[in-house]
């Protein structure tokens, strides 16, 4: 059994974190990412009940506060102006505490390209090589390979730690995308301390095992 088709038990009890499963029902994502072994890559898969983007902002504070090179793109909901709609803002997060925050505009199209153009800007702060990069989503922009997916592929290129969130409805397209090769997170706090402190990012980028490969 091959781990992409199990979920890993630890110390005999369910693991805040675990293999992916592959999708039962046909993916509709137009690309995929070139991960391999050596690739770092976690998917915090949440469903309504869950609050992802509170989960990845204290995540990333924490991180930040230990004195981590962090970057990525936290998103916070919020009521728009007239009340009738959730609107949302995001948060460049690449020099702190020199932080930006943006407004999402709506329609939904528009946001994939603000999404895409902040996507565009880390590209650049990637070349520094920081320990991890936290994206807010992969939704219907990175299945149809546009909004964050040219961000996902340069970092899997450069073998840098990747952790996104997932909605349940998107699953089997991250997995397609992914090639089952990333772990899946519970949408937890504990979940995401447990695969991050899996990395050991005290190592040497070339001498650290990979939580992929390690285990394979």
């Amino acid at each position: 059994m091959s781990i992409a088709d199990a979920e890993i038990s630890i110390a005999g009890r369910s693991p805040a974190w675990s293999v992916a499963r592959r999708p039962s029902s046909p993916p509709s994502v137009a690309r995929r990412l070139p991960i391999h072994a050596e690739c770092d890559v976690g998917a915090l898969v949440y469903g309504p009940e869950d609050d992802p983007d509170a989960l990845m902002r204290a995540f990333v504070d924490r991180r930040i506060d230990e004195g981590r090179d962090v970057v990525g793109i936290l998103q916070t909901r919020r009521p728009s102006p007239d009340g009738s709609r959730r609107g949302a803002a995001l948060r460049l997060v690449h020099d702190a505490p020199a932080d930006e925050e943006i407004a999402v505009p709506q329609p939904h199209a528009r946001a994939v390209d603000v999404v895409a153009d902040l996507g565009s800007r880390l590209e650049a702060v990637l070349s520094r090589r920081p320990e991890l990069l936290v994206l807010n989503r992969f939704g219907r922009g990175e299945i149809a390979g546009a909004g964050l997916w040219r961000l996902m592929e340069r970092a899997v290129a450069l073998e840098l730690p990747m952790v996104t969130a997932v909605p349940e409805t998107h699953f089997g397209d991250w997995l397609a995308a992914a090639s089952g090769l990333a772990v899946r997170i519970r949408p937890t706090a504990s979940g995401l301390e447990r695969w991050w402190h899996s990395l050991e990012t005290s190592a040497a980028p070339r001498t650290r095992e990979s939580a992929c490969s390690a285990w394979k």
